[in-house]
């Protein structure tokens, strides 16, 4: 429930999928710290980008995330047991 202001690159930008739950900026420290400035002195828009970061983090949560890997492990394995050398 805390928003944030996050480096765009790898993961984080897999994550995030743009501004969700904060701002995604590029390697630009002028930008990170208008974002950042704008998250304290909004308290509106941070109490919205904090409600946001809740909701958005659930798709990622381990309930969330576990039964989709134990599907593409299944999946994975299926194909080995199906696997015949030619």
């Amino acid at each position: 429930g805390i928003p944030g202001v996050a480096r765009g690159e790898m993961g984080t930008e897999d994550v995030m999928q743009g501004d969700h739950g904060g701002f995604m900026v590029k390697d630009n420290l002028p930008e990170f710290v208008e974002k950042t400035s704008l998250l304290l002195d909004d308290k509106q828009l941070h109490d919205e980008k904090a409600q946001e970061a809740l909701s958005w983090g659930s798709k990622w949560s381990l309930q969330t995330l576990t039964p989709q890997l134990i599907n593409v492990y299944k999946a994975a394995y299926a194909c080995t047991t199906n696997f015949k050398e030619v």
